[in-house]
């Protein structure tokens, strides 16, 4: 990874490697805990680049701005070469947010690349799911809606 004038260096929930660059570097440069020292050019390290949120109280707009940021740090990601795929995944167990999964359907006109899934999962009198996949995923999950 190298620094990029525009932000820097991606920090991510979670990454899935390239087994060829975790092959053809050392570990220090794999770890990359001293970035000044372990910066390599490489293109394609990561083969995806993963962001998680969990929703577990009303959503607030300081969330909500983390989240579409979240988002424009995975695209920028894609755009730069820094990974293949990325995905942002929201998990929301507090209450239905139908304002915000309009926002988060609106994510895909800026970017059909990053994958997007909002679940909520929220438990009252009856379960209620919904599930919102954002681009394109392959497979899906199957739930009962309540």
């Amino acid at each position: 990874m190298e620094l990029n004038v525009k932000g820097g260096r991606g920090h991510y929930d979670l990454v899935i490697l390239n087994p060829d660059f975790i092959v053809n570097h050392s570990i220090e440069e794999v770890i990359a805990k001293n970035f000044q020292k372990c910066r390599v050019k490489v293109k394609d390290h990561l083969l995806a680049a993963i962001e998680f949120k969990f929703i577990v109280s009303p959503l607030s707009a300081n969330m909500q701005a983390e989240i579409i940021k979240d988002f424009y740090k995975l695209s920028m990601a894609i755009k730069q070469g820094q990974t293949k795929r990325a995905y942002l995944i929201v998990f929301n167990r507090y209450r239905p947010e139908e304002n915000f999964i309009k926002e988060f359907k609106a994510l895909s006109k800026f970017d059909n690349q990053v994958q997007g899934i909002y679940i909520e999962s929220i438990k009252g009198s009856l379960r209620h799911y919904k599930v919102i996949y954002l681009n394109h995923w392959i497979s899906k999950l199957r739930f009962e809606t309540q």
